[in-house]
Order: structure tokens, then C-alpha cells, then sequence
């Protein structure tokens, strides 16, 4: 690192309660900003203005875990009316054990479309994807030890249930999940558990291809996957990020670790393009690093509490929410 990094070129200021997660999201080719709070809202966004442009009580004041865009619709009989014609689909997660599917409109009104009871109260995030045959299915925690529900999000149909291979406890809590696509290009699941392993799994056959031992004595508390370099990344209660890859017989495999300066990390995201990758920290500091040398970047200093929620815009730029109920907005190496 040689030159000190700059100050944020944005700071949203307006939410009630901790940030617990953020996401940006595109309607009808505009980007916006959603996030959850720890009071249960969903904030909507002008980045212009960078101001809160729609709020809404989406989880009976309980946590909001995790905010995810997706092209499902669900179907539906009666016909939108007035002004309600949604332009996307955004789903939410809520410590009220509720997966909610809400309808956008152009105007950032949210209608509520959906909903599945995932029967777990605890912080685990669930993730979506679409197959190849258009279907749209979403990983949801559940109320038995280690297991991981897959449901269609068009139907709201269960379709099938992750049952790890260890009876009793399991791996412990299902603690998140990450779809990815392996070489083959068949759509895949990582789990990663309260016992630091990270599972990944068949999906069509719910067949647990692989486990691994990433984290050797704390939970798994985050991870991404970039699939275009094979480039796997999680991070603890610990001093460390581990970096670790798929092999050809998908096992995932160990690389090397990254020694942090002070210990836990709540969540870590690779950028699209694959070059660098950020973590957020216990500590209150959003550190940027290089994916090809796994080497630090930049440390960002400007919250007074831990950093929940990391995304990146298509522009690049890292958007962050942290205990502070604070949601700052970063341009570094967005070139």
C-alpha cells in the first residue's frame, strides 16, 4: 500500500438500526441500492441523492438477513393493477424465519408476491439462482441440524432437502450458502458450517460431493467462489481468510490462508471482474485485496463498528454496512 486510501465518496445516512445487508439491484436498466436493517426495513435508495426513496416493515421488526435480485416471477392468476407492474423480483430473509418475494415497480414500490416459512430462527443466508431450464430455485435453511431446503421460486415449491452424510448433530448450523457453477458447468451448492467446513453439493442428484475442513476450530461466517479463475475465499472468528479451490474431482481444496491484523469477518466479496476481492471486519475496516497475488491493497477506515454487508456496483464501486447503521460507498480500483 503506498498511497493512504481515500475518504468515502458517499455516506447514506438514514436507516433506523444496524445494516445488516445490501444489494445492488437493476430496474429497467437502473441501478439502485437496496439494504435490510436490523430493525426488519428494507431501504431503497437514490444514489443521486443518496437519500432512503422507499421503506418498508418487511419482517415484523426482525432482522433482515439477506436482500437477493432475481428474474423468477411468481405466478399468479389476478393481474397487476394501476401502477403496479414490477420490473424486478427481489427476495428477502428475515430472523421472523420468512422468505419473502417482493414485486419492484419503476417507482420502487414494493408488493409483496410471496412467501416460505424456512422454519429457522437463526443468522444463516440463503441464495438464488436460475438453471439452465429457466427454473428459478432458492437454498433456504431449515430447522434440522445441517440441512438445507431447496424450493422453486416461481411455485414455492420444496423441491428437494441437502441431508448431510454424518448422522446425529451433522456439521453443526448451516452458517452460508453460495451457488456456483463448476467447470462442466453444472449449477452446484456450497454450504459452509458451524464446525468451519465448507461442503459442496449436487443439487439435481442432493448428493454431498465433497467436504472440507477450511476452518479448523470456528464456524464458517462468510464466503464467495469466482468461478472464471476457480478462486474460493471464507473467513472466521480468526485472524485469517482462507483461499482454497475446486479440483476436477470437485473436491474443495485447500490453498493457502491470509493473516488479518485483528481477528473476525463478516462478510467477503470477490469482484465481477475477478481482479480484487474486499472483506469486511469485526474491526470496523473494509480491506481490499488482490485476487491474483492474494496480497493487501487498502485498508478503509470510516466506520465506528463492525462491518456487516459488502457489495460492488457495476461500476465497481464497494458499497458497505456496518453496525453503525451506516452505508458508505467507496471509489478504489474501480478501474
Amino acid at each position: 500500500m503506498s498511497a493512504a486510501p481515500p475518504d468515502p465518496v458517499a455516506i447514506l445516512r438514514g436507516s433506523d438500526s444496524d445494516v445488516t445487508c445490501l444489494k445492488y439491484c437493476d430496474i429497467e436498466g437502473k441501478e439502485i441500492l437496496i439494504s435490510g436493517t436490523a430493525s426488519g426495513r428494507i431501504n431503497a435508495w437514490n444514489l443521486e441523492m443518496n437519500r432512503i426513496c422507499a421503506t418498508i416493515d418487511a419482517h415484523n421488526g426482525l432482522s433482515v438477513l439477506a436482500l437477493k435480485p432475481t428474474q423468477a416471477v411468481l405466478r399468479k392468476t389476478a393481474p397487476y393493477a394501476g401502477e403496479m407492474v414490477p420490473c424486478a423480483t427481489v427476495v428477502s430473509q428475515g430472523r421472523d424465519g420468512c422468505v419473502k418475494l417482493w414485486n419492484v415497480s419503476k417507482k420502487l414500490h414494493f408488493e409483496l408476491s410471496g412467501m416460505i416459512k424456512c422454519d429457522k430462527f437463526g443468522f444463516c443466508t440463503c441464495d438464488c439462482t436460475t438453471l439452465d431450464n429457466d427454473q428459478h430455485i432458492i437454498a433456504i435453511p431449515t430447522d434440522k441440524t445441517s440441512q438445507i431446503q431447496l424450493h422453486d421460486l416461481e411455485t414455492l415449491d420444496k423441491i428437494s432437502a441437502l441431508i448431510p452424510r454424518m448422522s446425529g448433530k451433522g456439521y453443526g448450523a448451516c452458517m452460508v450458502t453460495k451457488f456456483i457453477k463448476l467447470k462442466n458447468g453444472v449449477v452446484a451448492l456450497l454450504v459452509g458450517y458451524e464446525d468451519g467446513s465448507v461442503a459442496l453439493w449436487d443439487i439435481k442428484m442432493a448428493v454431498e460431493l465433497s467436504r472440507t475442513h477450511l476452518h479448523k476450530t470456528d464456524s464458517v461466517m462468510t464466503m464467495d467462489y469466482y468461478g472464471a479463475k476457480n478462486f474460493g475465499i471464507s473467513g472466521s472468528v480468526d485472524d485469517k481468510i482462507c483461499i482454497w479451490s475446486i479440483t476436477d474431482d470437485n473436491e474443495v481444496q485447500f490453498k493457502r490462508d491470509i493473516t488479518l491484523t485483528n481477528p473476525g469477518l463478516n462478510c467477503s466479496k470477490v469482484r465481477y471482474d475477478g481482479k480484487i476481492f474486499a472483506t469486511g471486519g469485526w474491526d470496523a475496516q473494509i480491506r481490499i485485496l488482490s485476487r491474483a497475488k492474494c496480497s493487501l491493497l487498502a485498508v478503509l477506515s470510516f466506520h465506528e463498528g463492525s462491518i456487516n454487508c459488502l457489495d460492488f456496483s457495476k461500476k465497481n464501486l464497494i458499497a458497505a454496512g456496518g453496525k453503525d447503521g451506516i452505508i458508505s460507498i467507496w471509489n478504489v480500483y474501480a478501474s
